[in-house]
């Protein structure tokens, strides 16, 4: 996890890294309520990092996903959610508190560890580890969305080194 740690810190300070910013519609069949945006940090044709940042009915949702080798080594993924304001239950959308944090650790795909606090907006009280916050179901899922998400932005680097 330490090796992680520090991969994860010399992706974030590394000044030679290039973006690419996509729209909901370039990479999300459904528009979410709030709209989507994804930014992917490179260097070359090799993906380093990608954020994904979804506007909800009840919130944000963030993702980040940290590659090597295009594969996911470390993700963090957060939900913040809109405070109830009054006793009626109605939302004060002018500030976003912190339900959900998530980090999860891998290597070459298999799970080595996960740090979770909190709840997500609309999960379930009666869910069990099959399907809440961090279960296998929810990072095959995590998973599933980082290869997705790795070869729209090998396509769109493609499309922008062939210009």
């Amino acid at each position: 996890m330490n090796n992680a740690r520090l991969s994860v810190q010399l992706i974030n300070l590394d000044p030679g890294l290039k973006t690419i910013k996509l729209e909901n519609e370039d990479f999300f069949k459904i528009a979410t309520v709030g709209g989507s945006r994804m930014t992917a940090y490179f260097k070359g044709d090799t993906i380093y990092r990608i954020t994904i940042w979804n506007g909800l009915s009840y919130g944000v949702s963030q993702y980040e996903y940290y590659l090597k080798n295009f594969r996911p080594f470390f993700i963090y993924e957060t939900e913040e959610g809109y405070p109830e304001k009054d006793s009626a239950g109605s939302a004060d959308r002018t500030m976003l508190a912190l339900n959900f944090e998530g980090k999860y650790y891998f290597d070459n795909r298999q799970l080595i560890d996960r740090k979770i606090k909190g709840r997500k907006q609309l999960e379930n009280e009666t869910n069990d580890d099959q399907s809440g916050s961090g279960s296998d179901q929810e990072l095959k899922s995590l998973l599933a969305n980082a290869d997705s998400y790795v070869r729209i932005l090998q396509a769109r680097l493609k499309k922008i080194q062939a210009q």
